[in-house]
């Protein structure tokens, strides 16, 4: 008990008991969190004059320097204050405890025991004309049953009592004293018990710890009455009931409550309690460090002052889900510190119930402030390589038109040219200018947002329409095996430009002359249109990377091609894959759903 009045000293913020400290003129000097409801029934507070009651305690305790326990009734609850005084100081720490549940215990007990009294004093007033009757029924009896005489020797034990304590009968006969089987502390009050009983008092059941023959101990609580002979108390008769078990099960609630306490104050994430409406019960000492609150000044508060007014209606979605008994992970918000500053966090929530019904919410908060800014300065580099990469590659694909350009210019100035020279000169400028257009045009369409304007075609329309637009070589045989069916709407610009690349990547692939074969099928609500050609193929090293932008195994080009293939596709809610193996050619399959869905179509 000392040792835990000292930590209860150590922590009275914590505490989850109410403590007060009351000087010798009655002054409440200083209390903690829990006591605040129960100064509120009192009506008073710190700096107040306590009432009567606890003024007459304390100047009784400051007199004789006496500790004690005092039970309190408070409503509906009963209370165990340890009254503690600090004489030297002048004041008394009083330190409480519920014990409405242990009371109501001890009541079931001791009903319990005033049936077992009952019944034992009913049963051996039938039974005292036949002894060997008595020995049978006590001997069915789970509990140890026993009989002491006036000096406190044993004159009877049932079956389980020889059981559970190792004596035997032989024992019994040579002489076996109760106070054998109970333990040197427990002598002193077992005895002023016994001495009651003798007297013909009753007394209330109590908790001893019984010894066994061997030197091992069990909890037990006896529950005894007096023996009456001819209207003479000549002994006493009791149950022994065995609580191992129940002691058990108390101890390993307190371990579980001290390790989930210990977790609780050492983890660095927020643990937060809260009732159905939100009120926060408990808060975990991390709480100070993350939000600035100390625990204590968030408990009785409601979960909403802690969050931005617009976070409170996006999360709300996920608290109506607890409240449906569901969990939720990893929901990222703001919340606000006591200074008035965000924290970006990370917030994880469960049911908490109890006998099959939800009474409260758990939630975990971790500060991800810090991971939020370190993301936001890879994606700010990442963004900046990438500008980089692509300034570098646009510079260097304009570098060689404008050379062209600037040398033909300097041709021009000059008179030496011939009609002829002066018109290729021209060319030569036409060229440049438009292979510059293209790459801008490129870079621009990659970048842009896809607004398709849709029309009705179909597959045959758009291969026969981009392969027209397609320069093949004589080397090169193009076998269009699409069909004229079924119809489909798709941006047929934009689709046409998608075969186009892909048409012209084909006959790159195939230098020395080939076969591109294109065919298409009805692919469930969807359109395949395959194009496989006899080319060079492609290794592994350039699959992996193939639709990255600015990726390109060609002298010339920004390597955009694929990507902003992939991204009309794309934009149409369809699918584009290839197939490729060195040396074995490649399959380029794209697949349009027939009639788009949630795709952004230009308003005509």
């Amino acid at each position: 008990m000392e040792e835990e009045i000292r930590s209860l000293a150590r922590f009275p913020s914590e505490n989850p008991n109410p403590l007060l400290r009351i000087d010798k003129n009655g002054i409440l000097l200083t209390t903690n969190e829990a006591s605040r409801a129960l100064l509120e029934k009192w009506s008073f507070g710190v700096g107040q004059v306590a009432p009567k009651f606890w003024y007459e305690l304390v100047t009784e305790a400051l007199s004789t320097g006496l500790s004690k326990n005092v039970d309190v009734k408070i409503d509906d609850r009963l209370y165990c204050f340890f009254v503690k005084p600090n004489v030297e100081a002048g004041y008394v720490n009083l330190y409480g405890r519920d014990i409405t549940e242990r009371k109501e215990m001890q009541a079931e007990l001791e009903r319990y025991s005033k049936q077992l009294e009952s019944i034992v004093e009913e049963r051996t007033h039938k039974l005292a004309e036949s002894e060997g009757r008595f020995r049978e029924l006590v001997d069915l009896l789970p509990q140890i049953v026993f009989e002491i005489d006036e000096k406190g020797n044993l004159t009877f034990l049932n079956d389980i009592a020889f059981a559970s304590t190792g004596y035997g009968e032989d024992d019994l006969r040579r002489g076996l004293n109760a106070f054998q089987m109970f333990a040197p502390e427990d002598h002193d009050r077992a005895k002023q018990k016994i001495r009651k009983l003798l007297g013909g008092e009753k007394v209330s059941s109590d908790e001893y710890t019984v010894l066994r023959k061997d030197g091992s101990a069990f909890p037990a609580i006896v529950y005894a009455v007096p023996v009456m002979r001819e209207n003479r108390v000549v002994g006493v008769r009791g149950i022994v009931v065995d609580i191992t078990e129940r002691k058990r099960a108390e101890e390993a609630l307190r371990v579980s409550e001290d390790r989930f306490r210990g977790i609780a104050e050492r983890i660095v994430d927020v643990i937060i309690d809260m009732d159905l409406e939100g009120g926060i019960t408990y808060a975990s000492p991390s709480a100070e460090q993350a939000l600035g609150y100390k625990p204590e000044e968030m408990n009785g508060t409601h979960m909403e002052r802690y969050l931005p007014q617009s976070e409170i209606s996006r999360i709300a979605p996920n608290w109506a889900a607890v409240m449906q008994g569901k969990s939720v992970v990893s929901v990222q918000g703001e919340m606000l510190k006591k200074d008035g500053t965000r924290i970006s966090a990370e917030m994880n929530a469960s049911p908490i119930f109890k006998d099959g019904r939800l009474i409260g919410v758990q939630g975990v908060i971790r500060d991800i402030t810090e991971r939020k800014r370190i993301e936001e300065r890879l994606v700010k580099s990442e963004r900046l390589a990438a500008i980089g990469e692509v300034a570098a590659m646009v510079g260097h694909d304009l570098r060689n038109p404008l050379q062209g350009i600037a040398g033909a210019l300097h041709l021009l100035r000059q008179d030496s040219l011939t009609a002829n020279e002066r018109k290729e000169t021209l060319q030569l400028i036409q060229n440049g200018i438009e292979y510059s257009d293209a790459i801008v045009r490129d870079l621009s369409e990659y970048s842009a947002e896809i607004i398709l304007e849709l029309a009705d075609t179909t597959p045959k329309s758009l291969t026969r329409e981009a392969i027209q637009a397609v320069k093949v070589p004589p080397t090169v045989t193009v076998q269009d095996l699409s069909q004229n069916h079924p119809t489909l709407k798709v941006d047929t610009a934009r689709i046409k430009r998608v075969l186009v690349n892909l048409i012209q990547n084909s006959i790159e692939a195939m230098p020395q002359g080939g076969t591109l074969t294109i065919t298409s099928r009805l692919w469930n609500d969807a359109v395949e249109i395959v194009l496989t050609d006899t080319g060079s193929g492609m290794p592994e090293k350039v699959m992996k990377s193939l639709w990255k932008p600015l990726q390109t195994t060609k002298s010339k080009g920004l390597g955009l091609g694929l990507s902003i293939c992939k991204h009309i596709v794309d934009a149409h809610g369809g699918t584009i894959s290839v197939k490729s193996r060195a040396g074995e050619g490649t399959t380029v399959t794209i697949r349009l759903p027939t009639k788009p869905v949630g795709v952004e179509v230009k308003q005509k």
